[in-house]
């Protein structure tokens, strides 16, 4: 306990919560000096007589609002939260099967890939046959962020990996080339996959 000169009795623990206080606001005052400092001068001054820095700090509180107002699944906007292979394919190049039309695994193509948390793909190119079944098994670190989800652009076919868990796609490529695949937002080292 510290005694100061006029009798009163303060704690160290207060003195350092006052002490970080003060640091707090003059590390507020100078960012905010800094930031404002910043604003370009077609918002500090755009002509219709308003508060150029008032519209400089409105519109970025509206696009923020925006976003915590859109519906999201996922915690990084990839939206990987959601059921998996709600994607539909282009019929002309793939054809997503279902209890209904799938092979039941004969004569499929077994495809593996995993997503690293790393950013990369276990194989950066999976070669398939066009017109014969393929059988995705995708699974990602539980910790791939949205490598979690993985899109074969193109064709349409998605596939999300919950908790390290496999998610299981069955496809027919109907077209021969070369398709990319990635995360939900094309942040991860794409992979080729080449329908021959």
């Amino acid at each position: 306990m510290t005694v100061l000169a006029n009798g009163i009795q303060i704690q160290k623990t207060t003195i350092l919560l006052a002490f970080g206080l003060l640091v707090a606001i003059v590390a507020g005052a100078y960012v905010f000096g800094s930031a404002a400092s910043s604003i370009p001068q077609s918002a500090k001054a755009n002509g219709s007589g308003q508060g150029g820095i008032l519209n400089a700090v409105q519109e970025p509180l509206a696009f923020a609002a925006a976003q915590v107002a859109a519906p999201r699944t996922g915690g990084c906007g990839c939206g990987i939260g959601g059921g998996a292979n709600t994607v539909t394919p282009d019929p002309s190049k793939a054809v997503l099967l279902n209890s209904t039309n799938a092979s039941g695994g004969k004569d499929a193509q077994d495809i593996f890939i995993k997503a690293k948390n790393d950013g990369t793909y276990d194989k950066a190119e999976v070669t398939v046959k066009a017109g014969s079944p393929v059988r995705l098994h995708f699974t990602a670190d539980t910790d791939a962020g949205c490598g979690r989800q993985m899109v074969i652009y193109g064709l349409n076919i998605r596939a999300v990996s919950t908790n390290g868990e496999e998610d299981v796609v069955d496809f027919i490529p109907q077209q021969a080339g070369t398709y990319e695949y990635n995360c939900g937002m094309r942040m991860w080292r794409a992979g080729r996959l080449v329908v021959v």
